[in-house]
């Protein structure tokens, strides 16, 4: 727990944040590490490139509980580091959950057409577990033994609220790094996430950013906004704002991706990537800008099963050109980690934010699993100062599977869902109210789901 002085520390640092357009509310860790700089090699060496053995050279580190979590409020930044991760890795897995019968669109059950047009929403189906504010979205998933994905809209408050496009912050950023992959790909197909910049610390690989960007470090002298700011230079502002007009048509009236984060680009990060036997890819750098950023709820966790589930989904439905690999790189950082040496749990399985994790029996979870379950996230939170309104996000796939002693999964058994939740508490600028509303909602829904309740 962090001391009142500390506290005091992170409401000073928001008033100083909010005349950014974008504020991320996250208090400092106070545990940060001197790096001395290593700058990029003279113009016309070929640059190095990480490979396993470089990565692996220091011994592995718990990056999590050793930088990264400890701040308040409790449940988006883990004060307590309660977190669990799996303990199986793999970065090849796969959703193992399945059930034996094919759903049924009499119970609300689709598979996606390519169309948004085509789904339906239960806009008042998750009322019980919203009546304390917080405005929250669910997709259900089931996969067939027989083949096929299908999905299941839930949300709390109705109508009007599940489509009110309200500023996301910083939940937004993984979908900037996805954009950014899938644009890199476009012009370099070999590259992707994948591919290592040139920074103040020699060749870095773009997975290790998406790290930072989700976790928050503050050990390698970058920022989370700053380097959300690159990433958007990567793929193109308006390349993914169209992404969402085309994803959502007449709905996309009042939405808008492509913002920026609060805070510039990091200067000494390049635009020439490079990976190991392939020519160096130059991307162009894209100087355009875009006022916010304002997503649904809905729309947001439709988005979030685009980036997470991207390869079960209709090439129209995906983020364009992304590859498999890409999409590893958000979820689990960098392969071969550069700047966090031993690190495995990485990308979205390190966002700080415990949600869903706080409604679950998490050594149950572990047990049952055998090890292979999945909980993926990205919180956002900021401070409103016109407003005076503290907002708190997450974003978060989970994959809870029952397998049994050879592995196999029990069919009709485990779960697996997409949830965002949002909660707005007027005068709050600490985010402790806000954060505890949402925490009960998200909790409770996910809780719910566990046990079979929200079906």
């Amino acid at each position: 727990m962090r001391s009142s002085l500390s506290l005091l520390l992170v409401v000073a640092l928001l008033a100083l944040l909010c005349a950014s357009s974008v504020v991320d509310a996250r208090k400092p860790h106070g545990r940060h590490h001197s790096h001395a700089s290593r700058r990029a090699p003279a113009s016309g060496k070929k640059p190095f490139v990480p490979t396993p053995s470089a990565a692996a050279a220091a011994d592995p580190v718990d990056w999590y509980k050793t930088h990264w979590c400890g701040a308040e409020p409790e449940y988006l930044s883990d004060s307590k580091c309660i977190k669990a991760f799996p303990s199986v890795h793999n970065r090849s897995w796969v959703s193992p959950v399945r059930v034996s019968r094919v759903p049924t669109a009499a119970d609300g059950w689709a598979q996606d057409t390519g169309s948004f047009a085509d789904v339906k929403v239960d806009s008042t189906a998750l009322a019980e577990y919203t009546s304390d504010g917080a405005n929250v979205c669910v997709i259900l998933i089931k996969r067939p033994v027989s083949g096929g994905v299908y999905f299941k809209y839930l949300c709390g408050r109705g109508d009007e609220d599940t489509h009110q496009a309200v500023q996301p912050w910083s939940s937004t950023k993984i979908y900037a790094a996805a954009n950014a992959g899938g644009h890199i790909r476009e012009v370099c197909p070999q590259s992707g996430l994948v591919s290592a910049t040139e920074g103040e610390h020699g060749a870095t690989p773009l997975g290790d950013l998406v790290s930072i960007i989700t976790s928050y470090d503050s050990t390698q002298s970058y920022t989370s906004n700053g380097l959300s700011f690159y990433m958007h230079d990567l793929g193109g502002r308006y390349r993914l704002l169209g992404l969402v007009q085309k994803w959502f048509g007449p709905l996309a009236v009042n939405l808008s991706l492509g913002g920026n984060y609060g805070m510039p680009a990091p200067p000494d990060l390049g635009f020439d990537l490079h990976q190991p036997q392939a020519p160096t890819c130059h991307v162009v750098n894209d100087t355009q800008h875009i006022n916010l950023n304002a997503l649904s709820v809905l729309a947001h966790v439709d988005i979030l099963r685009r980036l997470t589930l991207s390869f079960d989904l209709p090439i129209s439905s995906r983020f364009p050109n992304m590859q498999v690999a890409d999409q590893r790189t958000i979820m689990y950082g960098a392969e071969e980690s550069l700047l966090f040496p031993g690190l495995q749990w990485g990308g979205m399985t390190t966002s700080l934010d415990v949600y869903v994790q706080s409604g679950l029996p998490m050594d149950e979870v572990e047990q049952r699993s055998r090890g292979q379950w999945r909980i993926f996230s990205k919180m956002g939170a900021g401070w409103d100062p016109e407003a005076q309104v503290g907002d708190v996000l997450t974003a978060t796939y989970a994959t809870l599977p029952v397998l049994d002693a050879d592995g196999l999964p029990l069919v009709d058994q485990g779960v697996e869902f997409l949830v965002v939740g949002r909660s707005s508490v007027p005068q709050d600028s600490t985010l402790v109210k806000t954060d505890a509303i949402l925490q009960k909602a998200v909790a409770s829904i996910a809780k719910a789901i566990y046990e079979g309740q929200i079906a």
